[in-house]
Parts: C-alpha cells; structure tokens; sequence
C-alpha cells in the first residue's frame, strides 16, 4: 500500500479533530484509542494477505470508526452511548454527510460507512454481503483488542466516575457470569455495575471473528491484566471473576487448537 496515502487520511483525522481539546481525558483516550485500533487493522490486513485496494478501505475504517465520538464527547461530556448517542451510528451518519471519504468511490464509501456503523454492535446487521462482513469483522476485532489495552490504562475515575477501591468493591451480575459460561458477548442492558463493564469486556472474546485476532489478544494478555491491576475485594465477585476468566480461556485454547479457518480465508486459498 502506498503509505503517502495512509499519511492522507492521518493528516484529515488530525484535521478534523484538532477543533477538540487535546487536553480533555476523553478527547485523548480516543485519539490513543484510534492510533492502537489502526494498527490493529494494519496487523489484521495482513495476516489476511489482504490486497493494497482492501487495505486502502480497511485502514479508513480504522481511522474513522470512532468519529462519532469526539462530538459525542462536545454535546454530551460522556462516552456513555447509553445516556447520549450511538457513536457508531453518529459516526457513520457525519461520514456519508462529510467531505473525509470524498476520495473512495461510492461502493467502497458504503463499506467504511457500513463498518463504522456495526462496528459498536451487539451484532453485525443481518443481510449484509461478505465484502461488507470482512470490513465489519476487521473493524470489530480490532477494536476490541485494544479495548483490552484501554481497560488496564484507563482511569476508572475518566471512565466510571468512580475510584480504583469502589469499583474493586462492586459486584458481578450472574447475567455476566451466564454469558461467559454459554461463550457469548454479555448484553450490557442487563449491567447492574461499574464492574458488570469489565467482566463483561472478558466477553469480547466469544465474538471476535478471526482466530488472527484471538492470537493477537491472547499473546498480549491485556484481557487479563485488566482484571489483575483491579485487586477485588469482594470474595462472591473475585469467585465470578474466576469462572468467567476459566471460561474464557477454555474457550481460547479451544479456538486455537481447532484453528478452524474463516470463509474468506478459505477463498483466498482456492484464488
């Protein structure tokens, strides 16, 4: 890929967010945010021998995935999509309004676009193509390995509003505890706590698409140093934490071990 022109879409990400405090925690943290998820796009393209045209898409949405955010953060003063926005929707919407994809054809701004807005999902929107599920997946996986990063760097007092010792004190809903032992994401509707967030951010792990992006995550073991900087207090919540952590890691073993192939890893083998 011509690098000259992933500079290009730095230069207008910087651009774009330099009407916004630098200053500001939030402003930073997505900023960081965006750097580390862009490189995890880069790391994925090509351990899926992905051509210079699919990166081209591919590092767009990684660089624009989390727009919405930076005027989440201006009209509401929180990352809370739950009492403000949908970012991904937000952010999807502003892209297909703005002037930042006006280089990309219309067919591959629908791609970026359409990744943006799944790529905060519960789950990818039904009905979509494999080309628009590979940029889906790409975006999706690599933001959740770095929302492991941010877990353990985050201060929890930015992000929570409360300090290291409370949350370590908080409790774990079973609703989390079910997730992890059935292998899938938790439904954060049903979080009853500030510590609901974390355990469930474990859960990530059972929708990560590419057994590349599995092995990225286990290798650095952010997932779990999340959890080990935290110290819990509460004995019930220390016992959850462990089920959901066993849970996890029986499950990642297990997708390593199968190393059961993704459909466009298995087209690109018969190409």
């Amino acid at each position: 890929m011509n690098h000259s022109y992933l500079y290009s879409l730095w230069d207008r990400f910087f651009d774009y967010t330099s009407k916004y405090d630098s200053s500001d925690s939030g402003v930073e943290l997505k900023i960081i945010h965006t750097l580390a998820v862009t490189y995890n796009t880069g790391l994925l393209c090509d351990m899926l021998h992905l051509s210079d045209s699919q990166k081209r898409i591919a590092y767009a949405c990684g660089i624009f995935h989390d727009i919405g955010r930076f005027e989440q953060l201006n009209q509401f003063n929180t990352l809370n999509d739950k009492v403000s926005i949908d970012h991904g929707s937000f952010g999807a919407d502003f892209l297909m309004k703005s002037d930042l994809l006006n280089d990309y054809s219309q067919r591959e701004k629908k791609l970026i676009v359409t990744a943006v807005r799944n790529h905060n999902k519960l789950r990818v929107a039904e009905g979509l193509d494999e080309e628009h599920l590979l940029y889906c997946h790409i975006i999706r996986d690599a933001d959740k390995i770095d929302a492991f990063r941010v877990n353990c760097t985050q201060s929890y007092l930015d992000f929570f509003g409360i300090d290291r010792d409370t949350l370590s004190c908080e409790t774990i809903s079973d609703s989390v505890v079910n997730a992890a032992l059935e292998h899938r994401t938790a439904n954060f509707d049903e979080y009853t706590s500030h510590l609901d967030d974390l355990a469930g951010a474990l859960c990530l792990f059972f929708d990560i698409h590419f057994v590349e992006s599995i092995k990225l995550a286990r290798e650095r073991g952010l997932y779990r140093k999340s959890i080990e900087l935290l110290s819990l207090k509460n004995e019930q919540s220390r016992k959850k934490m462990g089920v959901i952590l066993e849970s996890v890691e029986r499950y990642i073993a297990n997708k390593l071990e199968s190393r059961i192939p993704n459909t466009f890893e298995i087209k690109k083998r018969k190409t």
